[in-house]
């Protein structure tokens, strides 16, 4: 299957519609770009990936279509009738070219793309469910764990108030930019919850060595037991000494400091066991994220699966797939990126069902990964496009 068989491929741009509290007050210059891969066989059946270009290595999307152009030729040349030679074709094509490269960087989102297609494809070409053709699969059901931007007072307890009554067990606050303002919010916040709704609190690196340990023990004073990202990726000195300080007091969650395998091995190094917060499109694609919660399971780390703000529910899509597959992950995709979306590039939509969880039931109706895109929604929302024949 496959081999000499790809007739086309396509990269396109789009730019996600957010809705304008998230983009403008929450995450500015984030998201702005999702990346979407398109590969075509002989006889017109289509797989999809999806990725949003990783901040950690300030990839551009210009950059990642460039090398997509030149790894993307050498795909005829390779088998991919299992998912076990998807994986292992796509890392030596990309350790090919990362050799070539002047100035080589992890190839993290081209991973995600080409892994996430290959495996879209190769099930939509057997007539099979994604979920079917990767099975047994460990868990049924994914319990989300959804993001509220704390951007003001009235829409953030709102938020509250929804998720809880639909029966959510945790929920994460995204903290960082108004600490005074947030702090204060939060108090009322965990008050109206008490004991209904779990508390992450995330920092996305914007604490400093000197205002992380106050703000840390008025949470513990609020009984607020879960930290993710406090302090900067690149503050080496200061996060293990602040994970030390309050090791059996408060769970710390690592996100944007662990992207790579070597990032992950310096983490469980010098730190205190925690949990890392992994995703496809941040840790480099479907089996690599897998790779790095094994490894890091070995060394008594817990393992969160989360998403990007801007993901369409092609990419949720996969996640839910691997959540439910490795079936060990503490809690799943933190942001549940599509509550933030005017609208979605697929013709139906995925969402959590009532208590806050995702099956697998609606991914096995469909061939590949179990949710289709709407070529006209693409097409609204296309920023630049590539196209290359492969013939």
């Amino acid at each position: 299957m496959l081999r000499n068989s790809l007739a086309l491929w396509r990269i396109r741009e789009i730019s996600p519609p957010f809705k304008q509290v998230f983009s403008s007050r929450v995450l500015p210059g984030r998201a702005e770009t999702s990346m979407l891969l398109q590969l075509q066989n002989s006889d017109g059946i289509s797989g999809w990936g999806e990725a949003i270009p990783c901040q950690q290595h300030n990839t551009e999307a210009a950059e990642i279509t460039k090398n997509l152009r030149e790894i993307l030729p050498r795909l005829i040349t390779f088998s991919y009738d299992s998912a076990d030679n998807i994986d292992s074709s796509v890392t030596a094509l990309t350790t090919w070219y990362r050799q070539k490269m002047e100035n080589p960087r992890p190839l993290l989102a081209e991973i995600a793309l080409l892994s996430s297609g290959l495996l879209d494809l190769l099930s939509r070409e057997k007539g099979l469910s994604l979920v079917e053709m990767l099975g047994p699969m460990a868990t049924e059901s994914i319990a989300y764990t959804p993001t509220i931007p704390l951007a003001g007072r009235g829409l953030a307890l709102s938020m509250l108030h929804t998720i809880a009554a639909q029966g959510y067990s945790s929920v994460k606050l995204a903290m960082g930019r108004d600490l005074e303002r947030e702090m204060i919010l939060l108090k009322e916040m965990v008050q109206r919850t008490g004991d209904s709704v779990s508390i992450i609190v995330d920092f996305e690196g914007r604490l400093t060595a000197e205002t992380a340990p106050d703000i840390i023990e008025k949470l513990l004073n609020m009984d607020l037991r879960v930290v993710e990202q406090p302090l900067p990726a690149d503050d080496l000195e200061t996060i293990p000494a602040l994970m030390e300080a309050y090791q059996g007091e408060i769970s710390f969650i690592l996100d944007q400091s662990v992207v790579t395998s070597q990032s992950l091995d310096w983490c469980m190094d010098h730190c205190p066991p925690g949990v890392v917060n992994l995703s496809i499109s941040k840790n480099g694609g479907f089996f690599t994220v897998g790779k790095l919660a094994k490894k890091a399971q070995k060394r008594n780390w817990q393992v969160a699966l989360g998403s990007s703000p801007g993901e369409s529910s092609l990419l949720t899509a996969f996640t839910r797939i691997l959540a439910a597959r490795h079936g060990t992950f503490i809690h799943h995709e933190g942001n549940f990126a599509t509550q933030f979306l005017l609208s979605d590039i697929t013709e139906a939509p995925l969402v959590p069902n009532e208590g806050g969880s995702g099956t697998l039931e609606v991914l096995r109706r469909n061939p590949g990964c179990g949710v289709t895109v709407a070529p006209e929604l693409l097409r609204d929302i296309t920023k630049k496009s590539a196209e290359t024949p492969f013939l």
